[in-house]
């Protein structure tokens, strides 16, 4: 029978209702038919003539990751691919709590809160620190928004940095662009390995379209730009010219007095020249984990609703009599209670026509809580974190989560190298241009990175057990010269397990006096001088691996 509140509902929302039924039975017929039936942007310009404000929830609901994969393996395919997921990626980061943990995770470790960034070169840390600390590059490199930029690389998989470099001083500016403004890279024709350009098509804030092209960072530094290109009918045209379309604009050409670099930082590649975000695998699982939640948080409040029930003898004018004479707010019509609940301990009175009842409230949480784990570890794999480090780890034994230490550590090591690296590509980019635009000369354009340590190590206790551990290898029948070799390598294999980056420096024959040994006789008092004096070397050997220790560890 048809109730007052379905006919209001088809009376009000009629039309509403039937494109949004249509919608729906047209994607679950997409659903069914498989990667056969079309294109995903053909489906996606189908619905969105229907209703295109919930289609993203449909689509999250019925697993679009499996709708509409017909040229899934192609590089085109493979593009719409990649946008599909950033956006969904973005999503999930904004409302899933698992996306939004394993994103912090791995900025926390990986990327970390503490990053000093020494050029080797002396004379290049001035230069260096008035772009790192310059109040126009703040809004992407101050201490409260650095961590911005790991975020933006795990949800969207890249990032675009924009250096405007000013010809008349060398200073740049930094700035970033969208990924999905980057519509084309450009490449050698005949190296696709080498970029030269990136297509931007972009809407400005005051709703003009743009569309511009900038030239890869080391493109401009190594020169490649300015090469020439032998076409197939041997005729020799500039390099720039056969890339670019007749009519491009440049952005390094469009302000006097300014040139522009990209620098992309692509995350997670797939095969391909585009980053792609960390969930991006890992997503489907998520999202599955999100509704098995909710879906259980349903099932206990609607388990929770009732917990006793009255059995009644008779029709449905005794039910209501009960009901009336209770006066309980198990009826939603009653505003008021007029008969609350009976304090702990009370008794209930009742004959043979009413019986009371409890109801059973159990909702098989032990069958959830395997279940739910057991989603848990897949979404946390495609995000590459372990149950444990996300609160399951009841499910773990020590020993179990001790082994699954090392290839997180093992992970989080790779992703502070691999942003080590874009720091030093950012390093040589504002040298590069010290150097071509403001005179300046340098050495070397490397650089030094330190960030948060990922294991702390106590080490003046280290130093002391090391110590003690050679020392007591190194007998009298040792040579004086083999014990200093034995004690420098030793120390040397230390500090580059711990990470210190000058460990060669600490440990040279110098350092541990190899070759100052004489082999004449000495008196006692000789002897003993220079045993102070070794004393006194060691204690100051030992004092500059301790400061080299807190400056890479950043204590």
């Amino acid at each position: 029978m048809v109730t007052i509140r379905e006919r209001l509902t088809e009376l009000i929302l009629g039309k509403e209702k039937a494109r949004l039924e249509a919608a729906t039975r047209k994607l679950y017929e997409a659903y069914m038919e498989g990667p056969y039936l079309m294109t995903p942007d053909v489906l996606l310009a189908q619905l969105r003539e229907i209703d295109s404000a919930l289609l993203q929830d449909f689509i999250n609901s019925m697993g679009y990751d499996l709708v509409g994969s017909v040229g899934y393996n192609t590089l085109e395919g493979s593009e719409g691919e990649r946008l599909r997921a950033v956006d969904e990626c973005r999503r999930l980061f904004r409302y899933d709590v698992i996306s939004q943990w394993i994103v912090w995770l791995w900025t926390n470790f990986g990327f970390g809160e503490n990053i000093a960034i020494s050029p080797v070169d002396e004379d290049a840390q001035e230069p260096w620190n008035e772009f790192w600390k310059a109040d126009r590059n703040q809004p992407i490199l101050a201490d409260d928004s650095l961590q911005f930029m790991s975020e933006d690389i795990l949800v969207d998989g890249e990032k675009f940095l924009l250096f405007f470099i000013s010809t008349l001083d060398g200073k740049a500016t930094l700035r970033e662009v969208d990924t999905k403004e980057i519509t084309e890279i450009i490449t050698h024709p005949d190296d696709k390995d080498q970029v030269l350009f990136y297509h931007r098509s972009y809407n400005t804030t005051s709703g003009e379209f743009k569309e511009l092209y900038y030239p890869d960072w080391l493109a401009v530094c190594s020169g490649a730009l300015d090469e020439e290109y032998i076409t197939s009918s041997g005729e020799v045209v500039p390099l720039v010219e056969k890339v670019l379309p007749r009519g491009a604009i440049r952005a390094d050409q469009m302000r006097e007095n300014t040139t522009v670099l990209c620098l992309h930082i692509a995350h997670n590649r797939k095969g391909g020249d585009r980053g792609w975000p960390l969930m991006s695998a890992g997503a489907p699982w998520s999202r599955a984990h999100k509704k098995f939640r909710e879906d259980r948080a349903a099932v206990a409040a609607a388990v929770a609703m009732f917990v006793r029930k009255v059995k009644v003898q008779g029709g449905s004018r005794a039910v209501e009599a009960m009901r009336a004479k209770m006066q309980s707010a198990l009826s939603a019509a009653n505003s008021l209670e007029t008969n609350p609940p009976a304090v702990a301990g009370s008794t209930f009175f009742e004959n043979q026509s009413a019986e009371l009842s409890n109801l059973n409230l159990g909702t098989s949480a032990g069958d959830a809580k395997t279940d739910g784990e057991a989603l848990l570890l897949m979404a946390g794999l495609g995000g590459g974190v372990y149950p444990h480090w996300m609160g399951a780890g009841d499910a773990y034994r020590l020993a179990t989560a001790s082994s699954m230490e090392s290839p997180m550590y093992r992970q989080f090591s790779r992703y502070q190298k691999f942003w080590a690296a874009q720091f030093r590509k950012m390093v040589r980019i504002v040298l590069w241009a010290q150097e071509e635009y403001n005179g300046a000369n340098y050495k070397t354009y490397d650089a030094e990175i330190s960030t948060d340590k990922l294991l702390q190590t106590d080490l003046a206790q280290l130093v002391s057990g090391v110590t003690g551990a050679v020392g007591a290898l190194l007998t009298d029948k040792v040579p004086e010269e083999t014990a200093k070799k034995i004690l420098a390598t030793s120390w040397n294999l230390i500090l580059q397990t711990l990470g210190v980056v000058d460990a060669k420096e600490l440990t040279t024959d110098e350092a541990f006096g190899v070759g100052s040994s004489t082999q004449a006789q000495t008196g006692p008092s000789e002897q003993g001088h220079k045993e102070r004096q070794a004393q006194e070397a060691f204690l100051e050997f030992r004092q500059r691996v301790m400061e080299a220790y807190r400056r890479v560890s950043r204590e």
